[in-house]
């Protein structure tokens, strides 16, 4: 009888497990063959489990030190003991260099043995990815981004919908070189990188006010330009006597609305249209006679 509930009838039974610390009184009772009997008592003595207790599980950034602390039990051992400072002592330091769980094992006075654990995650250094730089007319968008971090701030803000995402839309009004500061979700280190937009101004062009001439007769339109264009088209082609680029020579057929197409580097267009009125040949003009 095991006192702990459980009998056996093996000269060697198996071990007994003790849910609950104090004393319990073991008998074992013998039989011979002749039904003679002998027996024996022994008091066994079991004590608690420590309850060993060490840090909550953390993040530390890569070449800084953790201080981790033990409690419950009389002797520790930790393993592995890889970025420890020691590893049969209750407070080690570790500096660990990448992920690792560390497991403490605590022997009470009495011999008797508990565990904890604790997970130590390494943040390490990272790069950033950025897009690539582009070129815009001016008043137009692009969409730059970052990846690879957790939080970023891009500056100068001026021109970007929010400075503070990692993919702001970005509205320059001038040639911009943009720069993006990332760091991970713990602070622990930052990269940055540029994306540059340059912007090029729209050009101008003024193809003057509308005009008025006779059927069959020519007109030369010849716009003012500013001195960025370098390619001058019109639409439609149609009544276009001579190409004098950027200006032209027209002898339209009737009413015609012509437009003036001028493009400069980096692909910046601007538009003009200007009205020919085509008039009858048999049109009359009144001049009176008399002022």
């Amino acid at each position: 009888n095991f006192g702990n509930g459980k009998i056996s009838t093996r000269q060697n039974p198996l071990a007994q497990i003790y849910l609950a610390a104090g004393s319990y009184r073991v008998k074992a009772i013998a039989i011979n063959s002749s039904g003679c009997k002998d027996s024996a008592t022994k008091i066994i003595q079991t004590y608690p489990l420590p309850t060993v207790i060490t840090n909550g599980d953390s993040v530390v950034c890569l070449g800084q030190a953790i201080n981790l602390k033990a409690t419950g039990a009389t002797t520790y051992t930790w393993f592995p003991s890889t970025g420890l400072s020691c590893t049969n002592c209750a407070n080690p330091v570790a500096r660990p260099d990448s992920n690792t769980q560390y497991i403490v094992q605590g022997t009470s006075i009495n011999g008797c043995i508990g565990w904890d654990t604790v997970t130590l995650a390494v943040r390490l250094p990272f790069k950033i990815q950025v897009s690539k730089g582009d070129t815009l007319c001016k008043g137009r968008s692009a969409q730059i981004f970052a990846s690879g971090a957790s939080t970023y701030v891009w500056s100068p803000s001026a021109g970007l919908n929010n400075a503070t995402i990692a993919n702001p839309v970005a509205t320059p009004q001038s040639t911009t070189n943009y720069m993006v500061v990332g760091k991970d979700d713990k602070g622990c280190f930052k990269d940055s990188a540029f994306v540059p937009l340059r912007v090029y101004p729209i050009p101008t062009v003024n193809a003057g006010s509308d005009k008025t001439i006779n059927v069959g007769q020519t007109l030369d339109l010849d716009p003012i330009l500013s001195t960025d264009v370098t390619k001058t088209q019109w639409t439609p082609t149609s009544g276009v006597f001579r190409y004098r680029l950027p200006g032209i020579t027209v002898k339209p057929p009737q009413t015609t609305e012509y437009t003036g197409e001028v493009t400069k580097e980096g692909g910046c267009k601007a538009r003009e249209k200007v009205t020919v009125n085509g008039r009858g040949k048999n049109s009359k003009v009144f001049i009176p006679k008399n002022f």
